[in-house]
């Protein structure tokens, strides 16, 4: 989900423009993005298709997954950058 509402206390959004991933190393075995991923990737969910859980854990499909951004951000809307 786009600019969802965060808990975060230094920020009010956030974006995660890309989900899925895949194993890259050892240390990807303590990835909490993957068991997130799988607990949310029934019909209909998030992350649909994009992690499973298996015997060994959760596992990532190796599908990667775009989220475009529902919000619009208008930088400098008060400034001139072309002052002579």
């Amino acid at each position: 989900m786009a600019a969802q509402s965060s808990k975060i206390e230094w920020t009010e959004s956030t974006w995660n423009p890309v989900r899925g991933c895949t194993r890259v190393s050892e240390g990807c075995r303590f990835c909490y993005a993957e068991r997130i991923a799988a607990r949310f990737s029934g019909a209909g969910m998030a992350y649909e298709g994009l992690a499973e859980n298996t015997k060994a854990g959760a596992r990532w499909t190796q599908k990667v997954q775009t989220v475009p951004a529902l919000f619009f951000v208008f930088p400098c809307g008060v400034i001139s950058i072309s002052k002579k």
